[in-house]
């Protein structure tokens, strides 16, 4: 029984065979294809990055608002006190962004002031918009509004 080789040329005469070649030439256009197709979509890939950062913030500055109103509210029924009560609202709600001048706090006593009467803390915020690219996707103002009310628990007079 004869045994065959199979003899290969010498490493250099290999390594630019037709066929190598030939494998080369159609890689190159796929790889260019996937690079501009990869750029094509990276500006909207950034959108929907920006979308979502700007989602969370706005989650938070409604999370806030609403703890806002109940810190207010709770610190006013305690002492019966608006000034104090739109103070401490203010003061719940300093850590979101451009507080100072996007809040605004109001305290109202619908039946009276005495005790066992509501009393209502309204926050209001206008949340900024986090990049300016998003202004020509979200029309308008972003504004959250929180009223809490309860029973004021300490008459006015002593």
């Amino acid at each position: 029984m004869r045994r065959f080789r199979l003899k290969l040329p010498p490493k250099a005469a290999r390594k630019h065979s037709w066929a190598s070649l030939r494998f080369r030439q159609n890689l190159e256009p796929q790889a260019g294809q996937a690079s501009v197709e990869f750029i094509m979509i990276i500006p909207v890939l950034l959108v929907v990055m920006l979308a979502l950062c700007q989602t969370a913030l706005a989650l938070c500055c409604y999370l806030g608002v609403h703890h806002a109103s109940r810190e207010g509210v709770r610190k006013g029924v305690e002492t019966n006190d608006s000034e104090l009560a739109k103070r401490y609202a203010r003061s719940a709600a300093s850590w979101l962004p451009g507080a100072q001048e996007n809040l605004q706090v109001s305290v109202r006593y619908p039946k009276g002031n005495e005790r066992g009467d509501p009393m209502e803390v309204e926050v209001e915020y206008r949340m900024p918009l986090l990049f300016p690219l998003l202004e020509n996707l979200i029309p308008g103002d972003i504004k959250f509004r929180h009223t809490t009310t309860m029973n004021i628990e300490r008459s006015n007079h002593r």
